[in-house]
């Protein structure tokens, strides 16, 4: 019997041990420390402590390296056990709930600050008028960010820049969103002229950030069609590049939608050949729970006509071919 197998019995052996014992001692895993750990289940620090102490003794492990505040291997075992164990405890207690008379009544989502402004609010409208009474909670942080809540089970539904490679998430393509290239519509107002893709790279240009999907996009587009770009400056939001645009600070690349001349004056759109293009999907935890309410926004993501003329259902080539890679 090897270590592991020990540590597993071990495990089912006491069973009985306080569920909150786990969740005091991921919440140390995931922020480093004790004190934040306290911080995060809204507990004192000595309780949380006592509780990894507890947990410890019972298995006879020590779990926790006490001068770095990391998991030690016994440790990391248990996490990814612990993890598991508690997601799934927080799903059974709400199907069980939505067997009696406390159907769940919360919605749980994310999406970037781009998708939550420009493509949710009508269909939000609509679930809305279906499910009035429901509490919304809706995150926005960067695809990766969202895609992390989701498979942790802090998030229902998450709406992302595509793709997604994450094996412990169903993910669904749901539009494809057409990028182009701004520049500042002011009179008298330019910088220096441009007519071709390639004169792109003597322009002051405004990118997202490298480490976002959106981002990683555009420069790969750039790289493609040999263009060599030092940006001016970087950020890590499309509402931030349209503003500073607007602002006569330099050139950027928004979704179509964003840089509309009628609704956006201040913006004037450039032609390319060929344009970048990103792709939003939604993602749900491939193992997780989905209650009434949550399925029910599913569906309407699934079926609903793009909520603006520049978004396009995404091809199903597109979604067969992601679920064959899974």
């Amino acid at each position: 019997m090897n270590y592991n197998d020990i540590l597993i019995r071990k495990i089912y052996k006491h069973f009985t041990m306080n569920i909150e014992w786990l969740r005091y001692f991921c919440a140390v895993v995931e922020s480093g420390s004790f004190k934040q750990a306290a911080r995060k289940v809204y507990k004192t620090q000595p309780a949380v402590s006592m509780g990894v102490q507890s947990l410890e003794k019972m298995l006879g492990q020590t779990l926790i390296d006490r001068k770095t505040g990391q998991a030690t291997p016994a440790g990391t075992l248990l996490y990814e056990r612990a993890r598991a164990l508690l997601r799934h405890m927080d799903d059974l207690r709400r199907e069980m709930a939505d067997l009696g008379q406390s159907e769940s009544m919360a919605l749980r989502i994310g999406a970037s600050d781009t998708t939550a402004i420009h493509l949710l609010p009508p269909l939000l409208r609509q679930f809305r008028d279906i499910f009035p009474d429901t509490a919304i909670t809706m995150v926005s942080r960067s695809s990766e960010a969202v895609a992390g809540l989701v498979a942790e089970g802090i998030l229902d539904l998450g709406l992302v820049t595509l793709p997604e490679s994450r094996g412990d998430l169903e993910v669904q393509p749901l539009f494809s969103q057409r990028l182009v290239f701004a520049i500042p519509n002011a009179p008298g107002f330019h910088f220096g002229g441009f007519d071709t893709t390639a004169d792109l790279s003597r322009l002051p240009m405004i990118l997202l950030e490298e480490h976002t999907r959106a981002g990683s996009i555009i420069r790969n587009w750039l790289a493609e069609k040999g263009i060599t770009v030092r940006p001016f400056l970087t950020c890590g939001s499309f509402e931030v590049i349209r503003q500073y645009i607007a602002e006569k600070l330099g050139t950027g690349f928004l979704p179509e939608e964003m840089a509309d001349a009628d609704a956006h004056p201040r913006l004037k759109i450039h032609a390319l050949e060929d344009p970048p293009a990103i792709t939003i999907g939604v993602v749900r935890r491939r193992d997780g729970y989905l209650p009434p309410r949550v399925r029910a926004f599913l569906e309407i993501l699934q079926t609903a006509t793009p909520p603006s003329p520049s978004l396009r259902p995404a091809p199903r080539s597109e979604a067969v071919r992601r679920r064959r890679s899974r």
